[in-house]
């Protein structure tokens, strides 16, 4: 039997799937002893190619072919498959994401989910990288931003969309995404505060509830009103100025 895929599927998630697999398969007496599988991304730029030995099974020819993940960057790619000397070309998509529930579609939307995790002025190397040096500047962010160099995957940016796909739950009701909202922003940028204390605690009657973030690191307390009683809640513009300081030191003091 041909060796296939358990689960086929055409989307791979950037930092938890390095590589994606697939399988290609041809019959018939013509059937190709070889194809080049060719990945193209935004912009019609080769993100990856290579030429592959299909192995003679009974009828068939096959091959399954790991394309490293890494080489496709985030966003949507076109794979073509042909034979040397042959018209025909099989086509397929793949679709490379942050995860289900952050589906990215481009380069660009991947910056802006980054906003919180580094500075703007370490994004601007990968704002600025034409479509051809995107790899590198992708892989040389990684390489800067990852805290321990030894392990297959970047730790920091691993617990960075793993504090967004939290907040998007847990602050749903704040925001149409859950993560931008007051306290998704506050809790993705400076993580969980260290004391929470919440009038309605105390008093479950009153009209205007408060919470109050204390982050004893940043010398920072936020104070969020739910003026509606819906659990809404807000930052005043004072509190929302304040926040937004401590989280530009916080990343400006990186390494």
């Amino acid at each position: 039997m041909p060796r296939v895929l358990a689960r086929p599927r055409s989307t791979v998630t950037f930092g938890t799937d390095s590589l994606f697999p697939l399988y290609v398969e041809a019959a018939g007496e013509q059937a190709p002893t070889s194809v080049t599988v060719r990945v193209v991304g935004e912009g019609d730029i080769e993100l990856w190619k290579r030429e592959v030995e299909l192995t003679q099974r009974n009828a068939l020819r096959s091959a399954t072919i790991a394309v490293p993940v890494a080489r496709l960057g985030v966003g949507l790619s076109n794979i073509s498959i042909a034979a040397a000397g042959r018209a025909d070309t099989a086509r397929s998509r793949v679709l490379v994401s942050l995860g289900d529930d952050l589906p990215i579609g481009t380069f660009d939307e991947m910056l802006s989910y980054l906003r919180y995790f580094v500075s703007a002025e370490k994004l601007k190397a990968m704002k600025d990288a034409a479509p051809a040096q995107r790899f590198d500047a992708w892989s040389q962010f990684l390489k800067d931003t990852d805290p321990i160099p030894a392990t297959p995957e970047n730790e920091a940016l691993r617990d960075y969309f793993g504090r967004i796909r939290t907040a998007n739950v847990r602050f749903r009701e704040d925001a149409a995404v859950g993560w931008l909202s007051d306290r998704g922003i506050a809790f993705v940028a400076l993580g969980d505060p260290d004391n929470i204390y919440d009038s309605g605690m105390q008093d479950p009657s009153a009209r205007i509830r408060q919470q109050v973030w204390e982050y004893r690191a940043y010398r920072l307390n936020l104070v969020f009103l739910d003026q509606t009683g819906f659990g809404r809640w807000r930052l005043g513009s004072s509190g929302r100025a304040e926040m937004d300081n401590v989280i530009r030191r916080k990343l400006s003091t990186q390494p």
